[in-house]
């Protein structure tokens, strides 16, 4: 059986209390901040990133997703210091325990700006999705868009989810108001796209 925790270029591990610098320094970054979750945009301290790492351990899965370590870092590496994957960003699927026996649950990412446009946010949906419905024994998982985000519209479109629901004028961002966009995949419907694919293009190499 292939490691559940990998996918082609990444690697995905619990999210815990170390991981709350990460978390803040993915807040001080305003745009991929507001794209990530429809809050009120202001600046975040520590204790919010706290809050966020608290929040990621209520959910059905949530991993931070990261690279495996390069060349370099396994040269450096030692027995009491070894090599460390970097983190480059955290994927969920959320879920209320107590609307779980509807086997729905929506998907929650972000991926650091330097390493955004690398195909990682794609291998990383791709990979909860498989595990998802291959582990997870979910029957629809959904992803949330903001009108002002055409880009990762495009994406999921691309990667096979259906709109569902579009709420008009439902959000107020940089001065005006746009649509939140919700759309679904259900447990058949990933089958019928990936589920004949090989195990590398289930792990997300095949863009």
């Amino acid at each position: 059986m292939a490691n559940i925790w990998r996918s082609s270029r990444l690697t995905y591990r619990a999210c815990d209390t170390a991981d709350e610098a990460f978390f803040h320094n993915l807040s001080e970054d305003a745009e991929a901040w507001t794209n990530a979750a429809p809050f009120l945009p202001v600046p975040q301290g520590k204790e919010a990133a706290k809050s966020s790492v608290e929040w990621m351990k209520t959910c059905l899965l949530a991993v931070i997703i990261c690279l495996p370590p390069d060349e370099s870092a396994l040269a450096a590496a030692t027995e009491s210091e070894p090599a460390k994957p970097k983190p480059i960003g955290h994927i969920c699927l959320m879920q209320n325990a107590k609307f779980s026996h509807h086997r729905n649950a929506m998907i929650g990412f972000g991926i650091a700006r330097e390493y955004q446009g690398k195909g990682y946010g794609t291998e990383a949906i791709q990979w909860v999705l498989k595990w998802g419905f291959r582990s997870g024994n979910l029957h629809k998982i959904e992803i949330g868009v903001f009108g002002w985000n055409p880009r990762a519209l495009k994406l999921y479109e691309k990667l096979g989810f259906t709109h569902e629901c579009r709420k008009r004028e439902h959000l107020w961002y940089d001065g005006e108001y746009w649509d939140l966009i919700e759309l679904g995949m259900i447990d058949r419907e990933w089958k019928a796209l990936y589920g004949q694919k090989s195990s590398d293009e289930l792990d997300g190499s095949s863009k």
